[in-house]
């Protein structure tokens, strides 16, 4: 099975995770970012060169990762989009 099968199964099951996240946006003022924005980020750009990738790690990152990075991270891709 390649990598996108399993993230996309994965995806299930890294829902409450997402919320979580989505929630802690929401609490800083940041009603724009929803589960989908953050799962791209960790799919296309965090994930992506991983192997070996382990559900415990996904939502460590999920959960870790700043708020800031993944912000900018969405900043630049919907720059990029306009372009």
């Amino acid at each position: 099975m390649d990598k996108e099968s399993i993230l996309n199964k994965l995806h299930n099951l890294l829902l409450p995770v997402l919320t979580t996240k989505e929630k802690e946006f929401i609490t800083l003022g940041r009603v724009y970012i929803t589960k989908e924005d953050i799962w791209s980020y960790f799919k296309d750009s965090v994930w992506c060169n991983k192997d070996n990738l382990r559900l415990c790690d996904l939502v460590s990152d999920i959960l870790l990762t700043s708020n800031d990075e993944i912000d900018e991270y969405l900043l630049n891709k919907k720059i990029k989009e306009k372009d």
